[in-house]
């Protein structure tokens, strides 16, 4: 339970670093998506010259994350 609990944190932080990072940056210079992970429904805006390649370096990780951990695999039973 701890590994997962430390597996959310750790995506929280990171997603919260890629926000606060882009402070300083034009507001009307980003990169919006939206995604269905982990059991929910994200809404990214990022601040950043790369700022889509960071949305899925994001994604690809919580997606990561959401295989490893999740007990709601779609085939399986």
């Amino acid at each position: 339970m701890t590994k997962k609990f430390a597996a959310i944190i750790l995506s929280m932080v990171l997603c919260m670093g890629v926000l606060f990072a882009s402070c300083g940056y034009n507001s009307s210079n980003f990169y919006e998506t939206q995604d269905f992970l982990m059991g929910t429904f994200v809404l990214q805006k990022i601040y950043h010259e790369n700022a889509d390649a960071i949305a899925k370096e994001v994604n690809d990780r919580i997606t990561e994350i959401e295989a490893a951990m999740t007990i709601n695999k779609p085939g399986e039973k």
